[in-house]
């Protein structure tokens, strides 16, 4: 606060002229940017005032605003006791590991996206996507989900043209998301495609059914990890600590958007059959 405090003073200065330059007020902010990484504010105060390099020790901008919505669920749940945080966790499991009920799999997912701090939401429109978890207002991931879907089908023309356009979809629909970077994404267990539908597979990115249930298996037991040192809302500590391990665990919206870097049209077999969904 004071590093804060004592930037803010020589920015003022410099503004008024009495100092010549406004480098001791950077120097300042550089120094409380990285005695507190994780305020966002703080972030995008560098981002106006501080030169580029000095960004670097800074946790970036979508976890920072992860992290903040992830305090409000822990609160929420409660930590005296686990019983509500042991129900939702289970209900959350129980949804996407099942094979025979898609909506309880896109239910399941969205719940899962706002667990972990994402601002989740899912839409019941026609070729509206499955569930979207938003970063902040600069990256979104939409979903196709085919949590009911069987490795030996064949990925329809159809269902890859409507994952391709769900980016437009959340920009018509979502205001807050309508300029951001929006990463369409397909869950599914099939690996054969028709000749068809590779364009449209070409802007998806691919996440196999299974390896995401494994992946969301290990996110719910690294923010149960996070919850048992959480002391509630604000706590620099612990939200450079969570910052750390949901990096680490792939959770955070930077290190998942470089975990799926292959896209469907690249992951999927071209065949002939015409067994579709």
């Amino acid at each position: 606060m004071w590093l804060y405090l004592a930037g803010s003073t020589a920015w003022l200065a410099h503004q008024a002229n009495q100092l010549p330059t406004d480098e001791i007020a950077k120097d300042y902010f550089r120094k409380a940017q990285a005695a507190a990484p994780v305020l966002r504010w703080l972030v995008s105060l560098q981002a106006d005032k501080v030169a580029p390099a000095a960004m670097a020790a800074a946790v970036e901008p979508h976890l920072a605003a992860m992290i903040e919505r992830l305090e409000m669920v822990l609160e929420d749940m409660g930590t005296i006791h686990d019983r509500k945080y042991d129900a939702q966790e289970s209900s959350i499991l129980n949804a996407i590991l099942q094979n025979s009920d898609g909506i309880a799999f896109e239910d399941g997912h969205e719940r899962l996206g706002r667990f972990l701090g994402y601002s989740a939401g899912n839409s019941s429109e026609d070729a509206a996507p499955d569930p979207w978890w938003i970063a902040d207002d600069s990256l979104c991931f939409v979903f196709e989900d085919h949590g009911e879907g069987k490795s030996d089908t064949v990925f329809s023309v159809r269902k890859a043209r409507q994952a391709a356009s769900h980016p437009d979809w959340i920009r018509n629909n979502l205001t807050q998301s309508s300029d951001a970077e929006i990463i369409p994404i397909l869950i599914t267990p099939c690996t054969r495609t028709t000749k068809g539908a590779i364009p449209s597979l070409k802007h998806l990115r691919y996440w196999n059914l299974e390896e995401f249930r494994g992946w969301a298996k290990n996110a719910l037991r690294v923010l149960r990890d996070i919850r048992r040192d959480f002391p509630g809302p604000g706590n620099l500590a612990w939200r450079t600590l969570a910052a750390g391990k949901l990096k680490d665990a792939k959770i955070g919206p930077e290190q998942l958007k470089q975990m799926l870097t292959k896209t469907a049209a690249e992951a999927m077999e071209v065949t002939t059959a015409q067994e579709e969904i």
